[in-house]
């Protein structure tokens, strides 16, 4: 008979000058911007829509219009600068980690190495941002921002008797950078529309623990899959109507980034392959309708559709995976974000803000994995606005996200049963079969995010 106390038996079997200009500077501005460890978006770029949930589609007022609805930027009535970050403090609990299998053949073995609970790393991660909005005339508006739309960066241990989980992945990350123009036109006194266009570049890095070292052959190797899509590009379309004094609606349409990552295949520090990958951010549709109660008060309601179906597999091409890829199903579904903000105009200087959201995962259960551990969301969110003098401001923001619930997977990720079970097939001497091997768990993550920007009107 064998026993799986030791996890080695297991892995040893088993453009222009503008274009660079603009790019320039969305790099400095947003170098340090890798998202909190969840699905590929922002929890909010600047702090005042941060604040409100980003319920803020029908009244984008300062420069990050350009990404929430560039119809907006006609609400900046005077030249606007604004630079901040988020401060994001997050982890992934994962408990009750176990391997079993109904063969007859696995009886009385342990399949289970290493802890039944572990996290991931909690380093802290910065998400700059940069904007600066005008008004050309009456009619016409300019605004332009740096920022990261979309953004995951999560570690673990890559130590697998320590982290069970390093076994099939110890890092992910998958982030844009993007510098956003745009420009706003009011229609008429109640109907404005924008435009704005994101230049991006996209930054692919995946962390795996691989069977065998294919340059030495040595029984186990971890390995780092490093690429980027150096240019990309999206754009955004808004519109925002006012049918009374009392109420405002908006509608933005941002849409579908292609992305095509190229890099290298690391291992101990040296390159010894290549990898590429074909791996796109989804276009989405936020419409939001915002009440004004009085002139302090306003309180917004927004949802926000996005297509994550489009992200059906993801397969990493490199000549040293098994058949030339390294192959994930993904089968992600069309989500719906709920999102609520309220703002109040406490006093002439003081604005205070506040907002929720509901974010359900789109990652079913069957291609769970620790390369996305995502779970169903709350967001809450608390922040202030100050006005100092005439020329500065500063508004600041505390955010708190929590899953719903643990998230149970009893033996239903394919991804997760996949892996693991060719690992014990291997170590079993093909006793056992691959199918016939489970993994189970519970899953949560917590944020805690804090955020200012400071403001000067020139």
């Amino acid at each position: 008979m064998f026993k799986f106390s030791n996890l080695d038996v297991l892995t040893r079997k088993a453009g222009s000058k503008l274009k660079k200009i603009l790019m320039s500077l969305a790099i400095v501005v947003v170098a340090a911007s890798h998202s909190y460890a969840g699905l590929v978006q922002t929890f909010g770029v600047g702090a005042n829509s941060t604040a409100q949930g980003e319920a803020v589609v029908a009244h984008a007022d300062d420069p990050f219009a350009v990404y929430y609805n560039p119809a907006g930027l006609t609400l900046v009535k005077k030249k606007v600068l604004t630079t901040g970050v988020m401060v994001y403090d997050a982890r992934v609990e994962v408990t009750d980690f176990s391997i079993t299998s109904s063969h007859p053949a696995a009886e009385g073995i342990d399949f289970n190495s290493g802890p039944a609970d572990f996290e991931s790393n909690g380093d802290l991660v910065f998400n700059p941002n940069f904007g600066f909005a005008m008004p050309f005339n009456e009619k016409l508006s300019f605004g332009i921002a740096a920022y990261a739309p979309y953004g995951l960066h999560i570690e673990w241990d890559s130590d697998y008797t320590k982290n069970p989980g390093a076994l099939y992945a110890w890092e992910s990350k998958y982030v844009r950078e993007a510098i956003t123009p745009g420009l706003g036109y009011q229609v008429s006194d109640n109907l404005s529309v924008g435009f704005s266009v994101s230049l991006g570049r996209s930054i692919s890095d995946a962390g795996k623990t691989y069977p065998a070292n294919p340059a030495t052959g040595s029984p186990i190797t971890k390995l780092k899959l490093e690429s980027e899509d150096s240019f990309n590009y999206s754009f955004n379309v808004g519109v925002m109507y006012r049918p009374i004094d009392a109420i405002s609606l908006g509608l933005t349409y941002r849409s579908r980034t292609d992305a095509d990552f190229k890099g290298d295949v690391i291992a101990n520090g040296t390159k010894i392959s290549t990898v590429t990958m074909d791996y796109d951010h989804p276009e989405c549709i936020q419409a939001g309708a915002r009440y004004f109660v009085n002139n302090d008060l306003s309180v917004e309601f927004d949802m926000l559709w996005t297509r994550w179906s489009i992200l059906e597999e993801q397969v990493e091409k490199s000549p040293i995976a098994p058949g030339g890829e390294f192959r994930h199903n993904r089968d992600w579904s069309d989500e719906i974000q709920y999102k609520i903000g309220v703002q109040w105009q406490a006093t002439d200087s003081l604005v205070l803000r506040s907002g929720y959201v509901y974010d359900p995962t789109p990652v079913p259960d069957e291609t769970f994995d620790f390369g996305w551990p995502d779970t169903d969301r709350n967001v809450f969110n608390v922040g202030f606005g100050w006005a100092v003098n005439e020329r500065w401001a500063i508004d600041g923001v505390v955010q708190h996200v929590r899953s719903t619930s643990v998230r149970k997977i009893n033996g239903n990720s394919t991804e997760l049963n996949h892996v693991y079970g060719g690992l014990v097939n291997a170590a079993s001497g093909g006793s056992i079969p691959e199918d016939m091997v489970a993994v189970s768990l519970g899953d949560e993550g917590i944020l805690w995010g804090y955020g200012f920007n400071v403001s000067y009107n020139f």
